[in-house]
């Protein structure tokens, strides 16, 4: 059985500390520093060069919300001591999956992806330098069941909404992210959605899209997502029959060869 624990060990040697947890199926904080010598490679170089004795295991507990209470630790920290502090004290080097602080470990990740991209090994990467690119359905599948098992319970939903309670994003910051919203094309407001109906009426619109799917009397629920540009419909309700579709670019090839009669635009 599982039991998912968070920790934090300390290098006699150094003093710096490495914090994180384990949560998978064989989780058990009985293996911690036996079988089990964390996830970094930092750390795994330091016990194979020094012996596993270099480190002091200052914390460590069971709880079912470890992983998330690892990055609320950690940010926690973070926030605390800044950047520079933070990183000659931790031999952490991202706060959470996506939030790396190390510059040469963020240009080694982007070059092996762009590699392994486009050696066609995996779906389309998000390093930080590649804005503007997008994740594959299949991909966003894959992720999404990655994040399912994983509960936050509400002490850390607390915790987390209170680090960021009082923080204020400067003007130039605000500006920047009002500029890029302009220029995106897939932010919520601004999707291109196409409903095609069972007598091949095409429907586009941009934005609004439970307000038009009401309109048509389709019902916007969770679950129509799932034969978003699929080519395939719903079978029962109100939304049988119905093809539904997203995305600007693939919505302009869909109705390229198609009578303009049959489309209705929405303002």
């Amino acid at each position: 059985m599982s039991s998912p624990y968070f920790y934090k060990i300390k290098d006699k040697e150094t003093g710096k500390y490495y914090v994180g947890s384990q949560y998978g199926k064989t989780a058990s904080k009985d293996n911690f520093f036996i079988s089990y010598f964390t996830s970094s490679q930092i750390i795994k170089k330091i016990v194979k060069d020094r012996g596993k004795d270099s480190f002091e295991v200052v914390k460590i507990y069971e709880r079912n919300d470890a992983r998330e209470y690892e990055a609320y630790y950690l940010q926690r920290c973070y926030s605390l001591l800044g950047k520079e502090k933070f990183l000659s004290m931790f031999y952490n080097r991202n706060l959470s999956p996506g939030i790396l602080l190390d510059e040469s470990i963020i240009e080694k990740q982007t070059s092996t992806k762009k590699l392994r991209w486009n050696a066609g090994l995996i779906s389309k990467p998000l390093p930080p330098n590649w804005k503007g690119k997008s994740r594959s359905e299949s991909m966003k599948q894959k992720l999404s069941d990655s994040k399912k098992g994983h509960p936050v319970s509400d002490d850390t939903r607390k915790k987390l909404r209170d680090s960021n309670l009082g923080k204020k994003q400067s003007n130039k910051t605000v500006q920047k992210r009002l500029e890029a919203l302009k220029e995106n094309d897939r932010a919520f407001n601004k999707k291109h959605w196409l409903f095609v109906s069972p007598d091949k009426k095409f429907y586009y619109a941009v934005g609004k899209r439970n307000i038009r799917m009401v309109e048509l009397g389709l019902v916007p629920s969770s679950t129509f997502y799932k034969f978003v540009n699929t080519h395939q419909s719903p079978t029962v309700g109100k939304n049988a029959g119905w093809l539904f579709f997203e995305g600007k670019h693939k919505i302009e090839e869909i109705l390229k060869d198609t009578n303009v009669s049959s489309i209705i635009r929405y303002e």
